[in-house]
């Protein structure tokens, strides 16, 4: 399995504001081979491998822009960062909080640097363990997202027990939005 970085464009300028850390594994449909590692538990390894490889892009990324000669930047300049997928299988693992963040540590980046994106079944989930990452998460500035948003209960209550900073809004609960708009 492939880890391919998906430029993030910023809506103002067009420039490159991050990237998202697909996994792809030859023709594969994503939704099958993960839904499958899912159920067969090898989503934990398989998280864990896309998390490295988004780490390492990011580095080698870091590296060869350092090299560059870059008209206009300041210290201020921000830096890129990597949005990756979490499973809830992977979040209620006792040691995922503490892998993240030395992975990130072993790669030399800013924990400010990485996004876990995660599904909305996983607000729903409370446990003393996700409590813990979250807090870990917040600390360290590891920012966390809700990917496609409105694809399941969509209750923004949820919201309030995690610190989330964005939300992805599904295309589908968009569509559905501009349907009834049309209505009479």
């Amino acid at each position: 399995i492939d880890v391919h970085l998906q430029p993030v464009l910023s809506v103002t300028d067009g420039t490159i504001a991050g990237f998202e850390a697909l996994a792809r594994w030859g023709l594969v449909a994503p939704t099958e081979f993960v839904s499958t590692a899912e159920e067969s538990g090898l989503i934990v390894p398989l998280g864990a491998r896309v998390l490295d490889r988004a780490l390492a892009h990011l580095r080698r990324l870091d590296d060869h822009l350092r090299s560059l000669p870059r008209p206009g930047a300041t210290a201020s300049t921000p830096l890129i960062r990597v949005a990756v997928n979490v499973s809830g299988r992977e979040l209620v693992e006792p040691t995922f909080a503490d892998r993240t963040l030395a992975a990130l540590t072993d790669r030399g980046l800013d924990p400010s640097r990485l996004v876990l994106e995660l599904t909305e079944s996983t607000l729903m989930a409370d446990s003393p363990v996700l409590r813990r990452a979250f807090e870990l998460f917040r600390e360290h500035g590891i920012s966390l997202s809700i990917d496609d948003f409105g694809t399941g209960f969509s209750n923004l209550g949820y919201l309030h027990r995690i610190p989330v900073r964005s939300l992805k809004i599904d295309r589908s609960f968009v569509s559905q939005l501009q349907v009834q708009a049309n209505m009479p």
